[in-house]
């Protein structure tokens, strides 16, 4: 079993990851847990000293930015065994890495898992807001029953694993997607390489397995639970949406039911910005917002190259 954290730019949240880490019990599976670090030539960070005590760390760096590209680099480096995927702003139990190692040696190859996350606010946002924003940071911790009985149930790409020769037979990542895919950083690209992935390993005949004591706790800054940051997460799961839905169409571009989705949705916005509920004007950009994303995706045209 191997811990894969692929960052873009590490710094006191990914020291506070790691230590958090260096508390976890490791099974005797564990061989590896890789900072995979992108977008840079050469690193200049340098692990805590419980961590490095601690914990059998491994450190990856890629000149391309990209997660999914850090995430499939990794993959194909290891070619084999459970990979864990882990954001580098998390707090873990110590049982975490246990949990893990347990499940994936009693359901093997053929599934992937995921478990629980929760958020923990720096500031908290007002209640109004939280339906909009995403389950990594408003915390999503279903049922085991809730989990099954939803369509297609998909993990927060912060916390899920599979086994390296799933994904590879597979398709690997869409590297086209997810934080610096197409950008360095993460404020202009599509979300949802996970989710890609996840699609692609149900259509290669594997089945998710919930853990609901394997969760992890998402540290969320004061910047990232405001009205202006939801916004503009809707944008890009959008931009998602649009190149997940038009990515088997031979004409490119947006469809028509794509510019009449758009279309629609601005009317809307015109409309509610002349009403006095703060609300239903928030509700109705959040749409548009959303239309946009589609509509700017389906232009994108990525491809999906290392």
């Amino acid at each position: 079993m191997h811990v894969c954290i692929a960052t873009y730019s590490p710094g006191a949240g990914t020291r506070t990851m790691l230590e958090s880490l260096a508390l976890c019990h490791q099974p005797r599976a564990l061989a590896g847990i890789w900072l995979v670090e992108n977008g840079t030539e050469r690193s200049a960070f340098t692990p805590p000293p419980a961590a490095q005590e601690a914990l059998p760390l491994r450190h990856l760096v890629l000149s391309q930015s990209g997660q999914a590209r850090a995430r499939q680099a990794l993959v194909e480096r290891l070619g084999e065994g459970l990979v864990v995927f882990l954001d580098d702003d998390l707090l873990v139990p110590p049982h975490l890495l246990e949990r893990y190692a347990e499940q994936g040696r009693i359901h093997g190859r053929g599934h992937f898992f995921g478990g629980p996350i929760r958020a923990e606010y720096q500031q908290s946002p007002p209640e109004w807001l939280v339906p909009y924003l995403p389950r990594s940071v408003r915390g999503w911790e279903p049922s085991s029953e809730a989990f099954h009985r939803a369509r297609n149930p998909w993990f927060v790409g912060s916390n899920f694993a599979a086994f390296a020769e799933d994904i590879l037979e597979a398709g690997g990542f869409g590297l086209h997607v997810g934080p610096g895919a197409l950008y360095p950083g993460t404020a202009r690209n599509p979300t949802g390489h996970e989710l890609f992935l996840q699609d692609r390993l149900r259509a290669h005949g594997c089945s998710p397995v919930y853990l609901p004591e394997a969760y992890v706790t998402h540290f969320v800054p004061a910047e990232h639970a405001t009205p202006g940051w939801a916004l503009h997460r809707t944008y890009r799961n959008g931009l998602s949406e649009g190149v997940r839905s038009t990515a088997s169409r031979a004409t490119p571009g947006p469809p028509r039911w794509v510019w009449r989705k758009l279309l629609t949705a601005w009317a809307q916005k015109q409309v509610a910005a002349l009403r006095r509920d703060p609300g239903q004007r928030f509700a109705a950009e959040n749409h548009y917002r959303r239309w946009r994303g589609v509509f700017d995706g389906a232009r994108l045209k990525a491809q999906e190259s290392p």
